[in-house]
């Protein structure tokens, strides 16, 4: 079947890091093909268009700068920033140089200010946040296999909680709530009561994903960005965007290909270099830079 309409639906898991696999390069090469025939209608869709656009137009590396402006025909960036936001954002706050724990005590919780935490890390960080208070409580995915103290997560989780947040509403009692990535994608947050988003990441997917969850207008969202991350980032970008400049594809891949032990595939090492389906061409993986 030749298709003329296509949709994609969750969109920016093209974006996200396990785009790395080699499996998903046979994807993204039909993909690019579908983009570029003009009889073809690509149609796609992804959490939410109410993004902290002061944020997400804005970077602190020239390099990722350079990869936004480069990288075409998908730009998140592009496709939202005309857009009017459905729900508004009174105020975005960028905390760099501090940890979540003190972020958190700068921003307190309360019975008219409820938040949702994305936080980033192993499950018992999360619950060892959601000790700090008994009004806090935390989350994680049902199907979890992480363990605290040799007990599953999920075991340990409170199910009403869990049961009162997947129906879009705080638990009640409860002014902050502890989330895992689990959380970013399928929850819907209907609550007007929570006012504000707290998200701990450094990627653009981390914050959009986040962020889509709440379904109305937010008083403030605060993103807290670990520079020394972001520093790592860029210099992966940068060396990167060298090897795509330089054009010494053979030789990184035949060093890619080394590589390629099971053990660095866990760890979801970006695959930079791949060979193409139809003409057997090394060819640079753009998407890889995305992240």
């Amino acid at each position: 079947m030749d298709p003329d309409l296509i949709v994609i639906d969750e969109f920016h898991t093209l974006f996200s890091e396990h785009i790395f696999a080699a499996d998903l390069l046979y994807f993204q090469q039909i993909l690019l093909e579908w983009v570029k025939d003009p009889n073809k209608t690509v149609v796609a869709c992804t959490a939410t268009t109410t993004l902290p656009i002061k944020f997400i137009n804005s970077c602190p590396f020239g390099s990722l700068e350079w990869i936004y402006d480069n990288f075409s025909p998908f730009k998140i960036r592009s496709i939202v920033k005309d857009q009017d936001p459905v729900y508004k954002i009174g105020e975005v706050q960028i905390e760099q140089g501090k940890s979540l724990e003190t972020v958190l005590r700068e921003f307190p919780s309360s019975s008219e200010n409820k938040q949702l935490v994305f936080a980033k890390g192993k499950i018992d960080k999360l619950r060892d946040l959601a000790c700090m208070d008994l009004s806090y409580s935390w989350l994680c995915s049902p199907k979890s296999n992480s363990r605290i103290d040799e007990i599953r997560a999920c075991e340990l989780m409170d199910q009403d909680h869990y049961r009162s947040l997947i129906s879009g509403y705080l638990p009640d009692q409860i002014n902050r709530i502890y989330l895992s990535s689990a959380y970013r994608e399928g929850l819907n947050i209907f609550d007007p009561s929570v006012r504000e988003v707290i998200i701990e990441g450094v990627t653009d997917i981390d914050i959009i994903q986040s962020l889509g969850r709440v379904r109305h207008d937010l008083d403030r969202v605060v993103i807290v960005i670990d520079k020394r991350k972001y520093s790592g980032i860029d210099k992966k970008v940068s060396d990167a965007i060298n090897l795509l400049k330089s054009g010494k594809l053979e030789s990184y891949f035949e060093i890619q290909e080394k590589q390629e032990t099971e053990e660095n595939i866990k760890s979801k090492v970006p695959i930079l270099v791949y060979r193409d389906l139809k003409t057997n061409d090394l060819k640079f993986n753009v998407f890889a830079l995305c992240y």
